[in-house]
């Protein structure tokens, strides 16, 4: 009976021994999991904050390439105002200079119009002076 009493211990041991392995497994096992989750959900939550950062990353450049090509456009706007500015100062020049031509010329128009008709009108009053005389003449 001691042997038998002594194989129940030593079987009860080993199922105690058995069980705490299997007990110490399970809780071991958890925590591998408890871990491993805790670790997922890190992981997740640093993919979230990279995305986000690149995010930033990617609105800030876009901003900063559309505030590029907006300065560059209106850039561009000024130089093109300023080229249509010169272009039609460049042009009225010379249309400037033919009507200050074309005045001129009227001016000399008129004044040779106006010199003409003097004389046209002292050679009439001459002829006149002139028949008067021959006129004056002929009765004496």
């Amino acid at each position: 009976a001691r042997t038998e009493a002594e194989a129940d211990t030593a079987l009860e041991t080993k199922r105690k021994q058995v069980h705490d392995k299997q007990a110490a497994a399970r809780e071991a096992k958890q925590r591998d999991v408890e871990q491993a989750r805790r670790r997922e959900v890190e992981r997740k939550q640093a993919a979230v904050r990279d995305a986000e950062q690149r995010k930033q990353v990617a609105k800030k450049n876009a901003d900063q390439l559309a505030a590029q090509r907006t300065r560059a456009a209106e850039a561009e706007h000024r130089a093109e105002q300023t080229e249509l500015r010169e272009a039609e100062k460049a042009a009225a020049v010379p249309a400037k200079a033919q009507l200050k031509d074309a005045a001129n010329k009227q001016d000399e128009a008129a004044d040779k119009r106006a010199r003409a008709d003097r004389a046209e009108k002292l050679a009439e009053a001459e002829k006149a002076k002139r028949r008067n005389e021959t006129a004056a003449n002929g009765q004496r």
